[in-house]
């Protein structure tokens, strides 16, 4: 099995070791890319996190002006929009953790506590300087396609500007995936930046991606085919039931452990026709890593994560589903429909409670 021919999926989270993000303990994201047979890129993740983060569905129209943040709470870059943005803020800002814009452009933020560690930037280089939580929205707002980001991201600087909602440097890495289905992975470590081809287009947390790349070398022999019988002195041994051969794939929450359940259940899943039935099997795959409240737990019990929201990225028809843990149906969001307001942020609640459907009345129609 050839890891150029995997599909992925990821959950991220894990207990931090490292000097950035001393108040990140837990928190976790899930992160995959897949591709169907109509040549459709489709991006499925959701967010865990303890805090309750406000996101709302967030609208940045092109040709407007933006200015980043630099250390001690300084202004930095300054740069207007091409493309029109979509997607889900945290703690009501003007930024986006996760979106798409109209080019069919995914990006995501995902949590890199421990091994973070951004670019120190001396006031000359202010004018080029994104704050660690800003460097998804400029992809999103400038760029088209993965070649295009890879050929700028040397160009701007992320320094260690501090978080607001956190008071402290918010430690991420970076996903990003085009309609072709090109994917990189972007991480600053020791001050240094890294940028990764990701072949299985997945992302999980902590520790950098290159180690979970290595990782999935301790599972090759993971297949879903059932092995075959062994016969040992005329006595037949075979599986008792069906998956036998992924026996040995890790079913935890810890970081490692979703990455490789994510790489081998996207790989092994059948290849479907279109967007439609991307959207949904990318929406089946993210709800085997649903965290309830109360399955992972820090000890201090500040950061008991839990899923907060789930999105899939349709980067085809530039369709953008929504579900939350209180609300856990796909609503969908369409470019088509988009009320972008010409210079200003338009910023939209999400819905966050289930109307479940009453069926007391005993209609059995199917309708």
């Amino acid at each position: 099995m050839k890891l150029k021919k995997l599909l992925a999926v990821g959950i991220c989270g894990m207990v931090l070791t490292g000097s950035i993000g001393l108040n990140w303990e837990l928190s976790a994201c899930t992160g995959f890319g897949l591709k169907t047979k109509d040549g459709t890129s489709v991006f499925g993740r959701s967010l865990e996190y303890a805090l309750q983060l406000n996101s709302h569905i967030t609208l940045i129209p092109k040709g407007m002006k933006l200015t980043g943040a630099a250390p001690g709470n300084k202004p930095g870059l300054k740069w207007q929009t091409k493309y029109n943005v979509m997607g889900l803020n945290m703690f009501g800002m003007d930024r986006v953790t996760d979106g798409i814009n109209e080019k069919g452009l995914y990006s995501g933020i995902f949590m890199f506590p421990g091994f973070a560690g951004f670019q120190k930037v001396s006031p000359a280089e202010y004018s080029k300087t994104l704050g660690s939580w800003e460097l998804t929205t400029w992809i999103l707002t400038k760029f088209g396609s993965v070649e295009e980001v890879r050929k700028a991201i040397s160009g701007v600087k992320v320094g260690e500007a501090i978080f607001k909602p956190q008071k402290e440097v918010f430690p991420a890495h970076y996903i990003i995936l085009d309609a072709s289905g090109d994917c990189i992975v972007i991480e600053y470590v020791k001050g240094k930046l890294h940028v990764y081809d990701n072949p299985v287009r997945m992302i999980t947390n902590s520790p950098t991606f290159d180690w979970h790349l290595t990782n999935l070398r301790n599972y090759v022999q993971l297949t879903p085919e059932n092995p075959k019988a062994e016969v040992i002195s005329g006595y037949k041994i075979e599986p008792i039931g069906q998956g036998a051969g992924l026996q040995g794939l890790p079913g935890d929450f810890y970081p490692p452990s979703r990455f490789i359940k994510g790489v081998w259940l996207g790989h092994t899943a059948l290849k479907v026709d279109s967007a439609e039935d991307g959207v949904r099997q990318a929406w089946q795959l993210l709800n085997t890593f649903y965290i309830v409240k109360g399955n992972i737990r820090s000890r201090s019990g500040e950061h008991d994560d839990y899923t907060q929201w789930q999105t899939v990225s349709d980067l085809k028809k530039m369709r953008y589903f929504v579900a939350t843990y209180n609300s856990p149906k796909l609503r969908m969001y369409s470019f088509k429909n988009a009320p972008f307001q010409s210079g200003k942020i338009v910023k939209v609640p999400l819905r966050d409670k289930e109307a479940f459907y009453d069926d007391a009345t005993g209609d059995f129609s199917g309708k």
